[in-house]
């Protein structure tokens, strides 16, 4: 199902990031990043009248995915930074 789905990607994501930040700030503002994304994806399916199957369950880990492959990006861009501000 989509929760075991979720349950499963989203410690991954955060030993993910953990690993390539180095940083538990950074990584836990990307693990709320990446909760806004599946919140919205997930009130877009329900707004849609679409039911959680099969497919919209693995489109959910799909997306979690995506997520952490984008703010992975963005928190690493964020701690190589040079500027003080």
């Amino acid at each position: 199902s989509a929760i075991q789905g979720i349950s499963i990607a989203m410690p991954c994501a955060l030993i993910c990031l953990i690993f390539s930040t180095q940083n538990w700030i950074i990584s836990f503002y990307a693990i709320l990043s990446i909760i806004g994304i599946i919140v919205c994806e997930l009130a877009v399916m329900v707004i849609a009248g679409w039911e959680l199957g099969t497919a919209e369950s693995i489109a959910v880990v799909i997306m979690i995915g995506f997520s952490v492959d984008y703010v992975v990006h963005l928190g690493t861009a964020y701690i190589e930074c040079s500027v003080e501000f």
